[in-house]
């Protein structure tokens, strides 16, 4: 099950403009290249949001 299945059902959170997670390890490696800072402000994002919602779904589900 993915996160934002349980999110979108659990805590009723729908995640709008996300960077899909499969794209992260490429982008990563993109801004290793680079050395684009702006190339992890997505990527920062999506894991700031990951570690909230875990965060909220542990405390709902317990």
């Amino acid at each position: 099950c993915e996160l934002q299945t349980l999110e979108r059902h659990i805590l009723d959170y729908e995640r709008v403009g996300d960077l899909p997670g499969g794209l992260i390890p490429q982008l990563y490696f993109e801004f290793i290249r680079k050395r684009d800072a702006f190339l992890l402000a997505d990527i920062l994002e999506h894991n700031f949001h990951d570690i909230v919602n875990l965060a909220l779904l542990s405390i709902k589900i317990s």
